[in-house]
This record gives C-alpha cells, structure tokens and sequence, in this order.
C-alpha cells in the first residue's frame, strides 16, 4: 500500500489517473452525478439507428438494422423469419402461484404489479398498463432521463392501432422517422438516379414543392421523366416494408395518370406460403417470386410461424394463434377489427357480433356482423317491420327500441315522482314551461316535436346527424353461465406530469451533438498526452449498449430484485452477492455486482441491476443462473443461496423481478461439506460447479473472499471500515469524532457505494433511541393493571396519528406478558 498512488482528480476530470473528462461539464455542477442528471435531461434525438447485431436478419435495405424489441413481438422483421423463430415457447410457461404473468409470458413477483406506473418489470409494460389504458396506450415514449430500466428495458410491441401503423417495436419515436428515411434512401439497382427521384415526387414522398422536385422536374416534368426512364414496375421502397416478405410495387402507368398529391402503391406484394384468406377471383401478378394484389383485395391476414398446439386460441382477425393464458388477460394480442372488437379480450360481445342472438334482434342497434345470404347482407336489424319492438327484452330498458318509445311508456313515474292520470304516456319536459308533462302516444314519431330537446322524435334526430345519438346510452347484454364467475377490473386514469426544462439554444446544440455521436452513452476526452493538449473523442457506453459510439445493442439482464427478512433479523446488515453464472464445470462468473440491505433502510427498496455476459454473444449453448449469495457484514456468516434460471437463451434481454426471503439465522443451510454443491456457497478459495477449482484470493486478509470473475479478479466481501475491490481502502466516516459519529451506542454504517444517498452513513439505533444519530430518547407508554385483572399473554396496542389535512396513519404492536406481570411497557 505505501508504494501505490492515488490521484484526487477535479471536475471534470476522473478516472485513475485522471485521464478522463466529459465533454458536458459546467462550473454549477458539483458532483459527477450531476453532470450525469444534467446531461440526460435533453430529449435523445439521434440521426441514425443503435443495432442487434447477434441474430443474422435481412430486413432489406442494407442500412436497415434490427432492435432487440423486434425480436419475439409477433412480427416478421426480418425475411427468413429468424426472430420470431423460437417464440412460440414463451407463452407455454406456467408461472407460479406468487408471480403474475406478462402479456409475452415473462413472470414476475405479484408484488411487482400495479406498484409504480413509471417503471415496468415487464418488457412488455403490461405490469402497469390497465384495461381501460389498453386501446389508447402510448406507441412510443420519451427519452428524456438516464438509460436505466425504465426507458431502455421496455418495449412498445403494439405495432399498430386503428390509426397508426410502425416498423418497429422499439419505443423511440425517432427510430421510426429513421427507418422510414432509410428505407425510401435506398434504391433498387436496375432503377436509374432519375427515375427514382421522379417517381418519389409523383408520388408524394417527396412534396412536390420541395425544392429537390422543383430543381430535378424543371426541364421534363416528372411524368415525363417517368415515362421515359422507369420500368413499368418498380419496387418503392427498394426493401421490404413489413412483416419480413412484403412490399409495394407502383407501376409507371398509374403514376402517370395519377394527378393526386399522394397517390398510393399499384400493388402489394408478399409471400404467398404466409397469408391466405384473400378475397376469390381478383387479379394476381407476380413479381420477384412475390404474388402481388391490388390494395382494395388485400385483407391482411397472416399465418404465425409458431408451432402449432392443440389446445392454441385461435384469432380470427388476424388468423394467428396464441397461448391461452393471454386470453383476459386485459391486453389484446389478436388485434383489433373495423368494430374496434378484439377476438381475445370481448369474448361475450364477439360472440354476440358473429352470432344471432335474440335478445338483440330489432332493439336499434346493429350488433351482427352483416352476413351475406341469397345477395343481401343481412344482420340483427333488417326487416325488423316483422319484428315486434315492445317485447320482454326491450320493455323498461331505458331505451326507446320503437320509434315512438312504447317499449319505455309508464316505466319511470314511480323514480320520477310525477304521475301521468292516463296510461300510455310519456314524461318528458315541455319546451314552453320547462316543466314535467304527459305526452300521449300517438304524439311521439309523428314528425312534431313536442318535448324539450326533441325526445319525442328520435327519427328526426337519426337522419340529422345519421346516427342515433343515444346508441351510447344502451345497456350493457348482461351474460351469465352456470359455474362461472367474472372478474370486475378496477379502472384508473393515467396522470401525466409535465417537466419544464430551461436551458440555452447553444448548450441545446451541443447536446443533440454529443447524442448524435454516442447514442445513450456520455461522450468524454481521453487524454493520453497532457503535454501536448491532444484529446481523443470517445464514448462511455450504459449497460444496455457497446461500441465506440455505443450503437450495438448489448445482450443483457435486466435484475429487479427486493428483499424481506424475519423479524430476529431487522437490524442485521447484511451483504447481497449477486452473480451471472453459467452451467460449466468452471461455473464462470461473468458479472456480479455487490449490494448492503438493511430492513429499517432497505424493506422497501428495489435494486435494479445490469448483469453483462463475459463474450459476445453469448454462447447459447449453455444455460445461464443468476446465483445469489447473502452473508451478514459484520460476522461473514453464510446465511442463504438463491439460484434463478435464465429461461429460453434466444431472448436478447432477460427482465427478471422477484422478491426473495432472508431465512432466519436458524434455517438449516446448505454448503460444500458432504455433498456436490450447486445451490449452497463453497468454501474459502474453492471455485467450480461442485467446489472442486482452487483459486488464488487477492482479497486482504481481513475480509472474506467469495470467488473469482472471468477476468481472474478475487471478489471481496469487506469488513465494515473497509472498501474498495480488493478491501485494501480504509473508510473513516463512521470513525472520526473519536467513534461519536452514531450517539446512545449506535452502529455506524456507511453507506453502499453503489446507492446515491446524500447521507455518507446511517446509524442502526439501539432499543430506546431514534433518529439520525440515535440522539432521540424514544417515548415510552406505561400501561398498568389492577392486581385483581387476569391479562392475557399477548396485548395488542393499536396506535392512531392524526395529521391535519391528511389522511390517520395507523399502526399496531404486540407486547408479550409474564405470568406473574401487572405492567407493560410501549416505546
């Protein structure tokens, strides 16, 4: 130690020698955690695409790139279908009975849902998102923070709704400006520059007023151009635009006659082994092996590639098949229809639309599907003049199924407090006295308006606004079956906060720069040779991504993890080893990382954490664990082991969220003592899937060395007043003021350096005492009995606080009493 050297670097500079610094730094920041807020609290807004690169996917155009969202979506991207090939397996997982399942079949604890709004522990973020959120959820979202689990950890998989249309899943709205760019970029190669420049200003991709058609249509008008220099077919874009196998063909003769400002694709071509059902008898062309259709034929239903099951439920509006268990699940996988119906989700009200059901026949409104028989599309509402509208079903539902309302006459004068001397009349507000009145029957539909606001005349008002403006009042078809129950789901409103961010136009640039270069990594200088003043630009890359410009998507798993103990444990510190192991006799520890939990601080908290592979990619061939050793900090005494499989190794990101137990300290563990050991902790400097690898521990000799990572480096379990990764640094925070730091005999413990605190230590109080610094003599309560009263040996005490224009809090402790004890004591 007396020979080694250590450098106090000053903003911005750090790194061992100060070799670094950041690019973004300003005189105001006073910390590198600032810097780092500072820097991330402009909207990313990159100018080119972050890549997967492990999977070898064609997505057409050679500058187009998959996303690791892409992969398992249930959308072909790229065209040999290699990212949805394995993916069929997700959905054939049970979860257990404490994990909630997500939409794409991940399990997390229960505990995890509905906690937190802004955070998702499912890719999917189907965790969060509430039924009544489903069909309005967003398609993207905003970067606007540091690259952490909540933006870059999720995906945006519902690719399309009834207005809108993307090409990824990614949840960054600028992917899909930069895709659709590259993707027009990129020209087939047997068109010539000319033609491909008049074809996209003919066809409104270009707006004919940009100066690119002005200057390029000056001599020749497109048209001209067109018809000169094009094919008669040409692919636009050159690739593929979804799905993997489909694209567009325009032809030079539609595009001629064509005088629109936007004029859409001749033909839409695909992949005729992948999508059936097409309309009979229309017009097919093939072009580069594709069968080609006109749009208005094209009904866009797709086979799946997963493999088939037989117990799969099967969409019929999208023609695919899902496992059961995202059936209800309050997210629709089928997709919706032109009803705005979705096959797995409004299972009573689909069946309702394909079926002919009777308590729906002629009550004014169309719930069948027009079906066509003998040439007529026929539904529940045709030829109703047979039908009779007063009928058990429709009387007294608070609609007026008949024009003139008889199904609805003397049904309200009870709830209404007005009577009506006569029968077969309706109550409603005269438009000259604003009062109650009686209207007779054969006044309503008689083409009068008698009553405010035109009750009486429902027709009228139909062919005004050529709907019925009360179809949105008509009761909800109430279905039951016998044995069976539904589930009521409780509605929410999403609230969105606006943050309001004031900074300069120049330091804005500068930004957008620096974002342009490294993507979601910090940009910083190297400086290798201070002599000469000469920098080199580079990037620091967050967990999620790698590169020199951090544009590779990164192979990863994302840990949420939260820890309970018993109560002969809530004040003991202990120290969370978490490693990513794989399935070798080595057992190599990839990465780990090393965390303090104590309850009173920690009961709450969830430790979010990034765990790399040591190659990439990973070796698929080999199964991976995430291995968890939990020890107390002060003793070293091994308490417990925790061993997580990595399930389904084609998975780019793991999302894992669970929730375990801190055993108490006299639950029976398991170590290397008699037995092969996998599960349990080996024994000082013993390594290997059974503990049988010696290894040599560079730890100090006061602390406890658990191990070795793949770059041959010993990991350290320090003792409380050291630090550091080889425990070799001294930390004097809780041993300054001659050990008074924490007062009334309480344990100082410094705080974990990888939590951000603005505190250097918290103090663990003794009984009696309370507060930062164990400074406050708690309040006690001295509850006395008469001699002659028999108490119980429990007591519970129940505690109410007040607080002013808040909500009581409450609270509850139980006392134990001896036999022969006429007192107790509350603190």
């Amino acid at each position: 130690m007396a020979t080694q050297l250590f450098y106090n670097c000053t903003l911005p500079r750090f790194g061992p020698l100060c070799q670094y610094s950041l690019d973004t730094y300003i005189s105001h920041n006073s910390s590198l955690y600032e810097i780092i807020y500072d820097f991330y609290q402009h909207e990313y807004d990159p100018v080119n695409l972050t890549c997967y690169t492990h999977l070898e996917c064609n997505r057409g155009p050679s500058s187009i790139c998959l996303d690791w969202t892409e992969i398992c979506d249930g959308t072909l991207d790229c065209q040999n279908g290699i990212d949805e090939e394995f993916c069929g397996q997700l959905h054939f997982s049970d979860c257990e009975e404490n994990e909630y399942q997500c939409a794409n079949g991940q399990c997390i604890s229960k505990i995890f849902l509905h906690d937190n709004r802004n955070t998702f522990e499912c890719l999917d973020r189907t965790d969060e998102i509430r039924k009544n959120m489903k069909r309005n959820s967003h398609l993207f979202l905003e970067f606007r923070s540091e690259p952490t689990f909540a933006t870059e950890d999720i995906a945006c998989s519902q690719r399309h709704d009834q207005i809108h249309m993307k090409l990824t899943s990614s949840c960054l709205s600028k992917r899909v400006k930069i895709l659709e760019k590259l993707l027009l970029n990129d020209k087939p190669i047997e068109v010539s520059d000319d033609c491909w420049i008049a074809v996209k200003c003919q066809s409104g991709i270009y707006d004919r007023i940009d100066p690119r058609c002005i200057i390029h249509c000056s001599k020749r008008t497109c048209k001209e151009i067109i018809n000169q220099t094009c094919l008669d077919m040409l692919p636009v874009p050159a690739g593929t635009i979804v799905f993997g196998h489909m694209f567009f063909i325009y032809t030079t003769e539609d595009l001629i006659k064509s005088n629109a400002r936007s004029i859409s694709p001749s033909y839409v071509c695909y992949n005729d082994q992948l999508c059936d059902e097409f309309y009979p008898n229309k017009l097919l062309i093939s072009f580069n092996n594709a069968t080609c259709r006109r749009p208005a034929d094209f009904p866009l239903k797709f086979k799946s590639l997963a493999f088939a099951r037989d117990n799969l439920f099967k969409c019929t509006t999208t023609n695919i098949c899902i496992s059961p268990a995202l059936v209800k699940d309050e997210w629709c996988q089928c997709g919706f229809d032109q009803y705005s119906f979705c096959d797995d989700e409004d299972l009573n009200n689909l069946y309702i639309r394909k079926h002919i059901s009777f308590t729906t026949i002629c009550d004014g409104f169309t719930e069948l599907i027009p079906v066509t028989i003998d040439g007529r599309n026929e539904t529940d509402e045709t030829e109703c003049e047979y039908w009779q509208c007063n009928n058990t079903y429709t009387r007294c539902d608070g609609f007026w199924n008949c024009f003139n309302g008889a199904d609805e006459v003397d049904c309200y004068s009870s709830s209404l407090s007005f009577n009506c001397p006569y029968q077969y009349h309706h109550i409603c507000v005269s438009p000259h006295t604003n009062q109650f009145m009686c209207l007779p029957l054969g006044k309503a539909h008689d083409g009068n308006i008698d009553c405010l606001g035109g009750t009486d005349e429902p027709k009228l008002f139909e062919n005004f606004f050529c709907t019925r403006q009360l179809d949105a009042n008509k009761p909800t078809v109430i279905h039951f079956s016998l044995g069976k129950s539904t589930n009521s789901t409780n509605q929410i409103t999403q609230q969105h906060t606006n943050e309001m961010i004031l900074h300069s136009s120049t330091r804005q640039t500068a930004i957008q720069q620096h974002q342009q270069r490294c993507h979601r990594g910090l940009p910083l200088q190297i400086w290798l040779n201070i002599d000469k003043n000469l920098p080199i630009a580079a990037c620091l890359c967050p967990p999620s991504f790698y590169g020199n410009m951090c544009q590779y998507q990164n192979q990863r798993v994302s840990l949420t993890l939260r820890f309970q103990t018993f109560s002969d444990s809530r004040q003991t510190l202990f120290a969370l080893i978490i490693l990513l192991i794989d399935d070798s006799n080595e057992r190599i520890i990839h990465s780990y990382q090393q965390l303090t939990y104590i309850y009173i601080r920690d009961c709450q908290t969830k430790f979010n954490i990034y765990l790399l592979y040591s190659t990439r990619p990973k070796n698929q061939t080999k199964n991976y664990f995430i291995h968890i050793d939990i020890y107390e900090k002060i003793s070293f005494t091994y308490r417990r082991s925790f061993l997580i499989p990595l399930k389904n190794p084609f998975l780019p990101v793991h999302r894992i969220a669970v929730q375990l137990n801190i055993p108490r300290t006299n639950d029976k563990k398991e170590n290397c003592l008699d037995q092969p050991c996998i599960h349990g902790q080996c024994y000082h400097e013993w390594t290997g899937k059974y503990c049988t690898i010696p290894y040599r521990c560079t730890c100090s000799s006061d602390s406890l060395c658990i191990g070795i990572s793949s770059n041959n480096r010993s990991i350290c379990i320090c003792p409380l007043h050291k630090w550091g990764s080889q425990c070799l640094l001294h930390n004097t925070i809780c041993y300054s003021n001659q050990n008074a730091t924490c007062q009334n005999n309480g344990k100082c413990i410094h705080i974990d350096e990888n939590i951000i605190s603005d505190k250097p230590f918290i103090c663990i109080c003794p009984k009696g005492f309370s507060g930062e610094r164990c400074e406050i003599v708690d309040s006690k309560i001295i509850l006395s009995f008469h001699k002659d009263i028999i108490l119980p040996q429990i007591m519970f005490v129940h505690f109410i606080r007040a607080i002013d224009n808040g909500p009581h809090e409450n609270g509850t402790t139980f006392k134990t009493i001896l036999g022969n004890q006429k007192s107790v004591t509350i603190q």
